[in-house]
């Protein structure tokens, strides 16, 4: 089976491979370079299914994690440096309403399909105001 704590101080080691410290003492290790490719594919999916009225997919487990983590605010920061922005970073590919999750714990779904949709709507009775 090999040693435990050598295979932990490899993975400690690795510059791959980082973790989120959780409340209950434990670790979830993440390769941080697939992070980004499953961040993406959720953001493209729950926009998706959001447009198209259907369930989303699960959430990435490292939000799970972060939802669990010792410091909500210090896991989310090493995992998307400048998350504080992400309402107005649109490069951050979030569906999550990231402020509820560091700060409550909690994984709300954010909904950008209607959020853009509700934003057109209010242009389009801006620019046809005149005609009337």
């Amino acid at each position: 089976m090999g040693n435990i704590s050598r295979r932990v101080e490899q993975l400690e080691d690795a510059r791959d491979f980082d973790y989120v410290e959780l409340a209950d003492g434990g670790y979830y290790w993440y390769e941080e370079k697939e992070l980004y490719k499953s961040f993406f594919c959720f953001y493209m999916s729950c926009l998706s299914a959001d447009y198209g009225g259907k369930d989303r997919p699960p959430v990435p487990d490292v939000f799970v994690a972060i939802s669990r983590a010792k410091d909500r605010a210090g896991a989310m920061s090493k995992v998307l440096p400048g998350w504080q922005r992400w309402r107005e970073d649109h490069s951050l590919k979030v569906c999550l309403d990231l402020d509820r999750l560091v700060e409550d714990g909690e994984i709300v779904p954010f909904n950008w399909a209607k959020l853009i949709m509700e934003s057109g709507e209010e242009d389009e009775d801006e620019s046809y105001s005149g005609l009337q």
